[in-house]
């Protein structure tokens, strides 16, 4: 034996001698385990990139992660919602006219497990 495995048996001896002096008891409690999934995202792609002019249409994507059919995305630009589209295998898009000179294009979705 290597010199670690006689210092842990020398522990637990000691541990044990002085349970038994102070009558002490060793309790311990039941295993929660489980895994969990990944928490699902939206992924918003669109035509808004390359030069782009005020009234053009996007068309906007969004991909739910999960890949869940009947999922409502509401669509944003600037904050403001733009249009919303249910899921179908995960996609749901929608054809939005562009008519502010910036924007801040984003998509949210609630999901029940």
């Amino acid at each position: 034996m290597n010199r670690k495995t006689y210092l842990v048996i020398g522990l637990l001896a000691t541990l044990l001698t002085a349970g038994i002096v102070f009558g002490l008891t060793f309790v311990s409690s039941n295993h929660l385990t489980g895994t969990s999934k990944p928490k699902p995202e939206i992924v918003l792609t669109g035509n808004t990139t390359a030069p782009t002019f005020q009234g053009d249409t996007f068309v906007l994507i969004a991909n739910f992660t999960r890949g869940d059919s009947g999922i409502l995305i509401t669509f944003f630009d600037n904050g403001f919602p733009i249009g919303t589209a249910t899921t179908s295998g995960g996609i749901a898009s929608i054809y939005y006219v562009e008519n502010n000179a910036a924007w801040d294009i984003h998509a949210e979705a609630n999901y029940q497990l």
